[in-house]
């Protein structure tokens, strides 16, 4: 009789592997129906889905219970391993298909950058996605959440190990307004997945009847510009790579701008927090102040997707053809 599968991954133990002779290609889930029964059909050779880790990994199921071991002879590597219930900053609710899709499309996108790195489930930090930029010698620690958490403790957490740390509140999310009051104060934003060619939108890629489309993650609600018109900052929407680029250049920071000169559509000002380039905040504080003094960069609040011109996404032959331009 067939073992009923149980997902819950034991402390220490890898549900994430390539591969072998496709490092950069699909990440294998053992959650995923699809994916584990390949692993099992054709039993593959299969490594850790960080580019330079050469461990390799066996797929094991006991009792219904599925995960990855280091094949024999293979030094444990911490990558991609499974965060411990009892871990301080654990939390969240159980890992959906979505959420998994988040993680596993963030790390991809990284991987095509060649100065950047992303380690999905980060055992030190307990981050749904850690990303380290080698030129800058940054680090940013993602997390999609779902449901209500402690925002604040888990944040400190990264923070202390010298992370910055940006939250992921997707379309599926139930929040109580407590938890959404956290976000507005605690290095959130609101991400969900769209086309370019139907803008406007809302994908879901991790359905399996979900069409055929290249997808672009966009977050909002707290992603700040500089408006050229009124001198004052406003939200707008962007690529999440691009914010995630621009966060680890150094160049957009997590800030309390103001009400004076953090406003929404309607004139009134904010008073939460936002993701704001550093320019585009001083430039806003040069208009505000009345003082004769030139903006810093006058052309920096052209981008964002009410000015910024769009770029071709690429098409799914250039994507298997291993593309890096995004």
């Amino acid at each position: 009789m067939k073992e009923k599968h149980i997902e819950v991954p034991a402390q220490g133990s890898k549900q994430d592997a390539v591969l072998w002779e496709e490092p950069s290609g699909k990440i294998y889930n053992v959650h995923n129906d699809s994916d584990w029964s390949y692993i099992r059909s054709y039993k593959p050779v299969l490594k850790c889905p960080v580019k330079l880790c050469g461990v390799k990994l066996v797929a094991v199921d006991r009792q219904g219970t599925r995960h990855l071991r280091n094949a024999a002879g293979s030094t444990d590597c911490r990558h991609f391993t499974a965060r411990p219930p009892d871990h301080s900053t654990r939390g969240g609710g159980p890992m959906s298909d979505e959420h998994r899709w988040y993680q596993q499309e963030i790390a991809k996108q990284v991987s095509r950058r060649p100065h950047m790195r992303a380690i999905v489930e980060d055992y030190e930090s307990n981050a749904d996605v850690l990303i380290f930029n080698h030129a800058t010698n940054r680090s940013l620690a993602i997390e999609v959440q779902r449901w209500d958490t402690n925002i604040h403790k888990r944040t400190e957490h990264r923070l202390s190990l010298g992370h910055e740390v940006l939250w992921l509140i997707t379309d599926s999310a139930h929040l109580s307004p407590e938890m959404l009051h956290q976000v507005y104060l605690g290095r959130g934003a609101f991400i969900r997945v769209r086309s370019f060619d139907k803008p406007y939108v809302a994908l879901e890629p991790w359905e399996p009847a979900a069409p055929r489309r290249v997808p672009v993650m966009e977050v909002a609600g707290t992603i700040a510009r500089l408006d050229e018109s009124s001198g004052n900052l406003r939200g707008t929407q962007l690529p999440l790579m691009r914010v995630i680029d621009e966060i680890l250049d150094g160049k957009r920071n997590w800030i309390f701008p103001g009400s004076e000169v953090f406003k929404n559509s309607s004139g009134a000002g904010r008073t939460g927090g936002a993701w704001v380039r550093n320019i585009d905040y001083t430039n806003a504080l040069i208009r505000a102040s009345g003082l004769d003094i030139q903006p810093l960069l006058p052309e920096t609040s052209y981008y964002g997707r009410r000015s910024a011109p769009i770029v071709r996404p690429l098409s799914f032959q250039e994507l298997e053809a291993g593309d890096d331009r995004i």
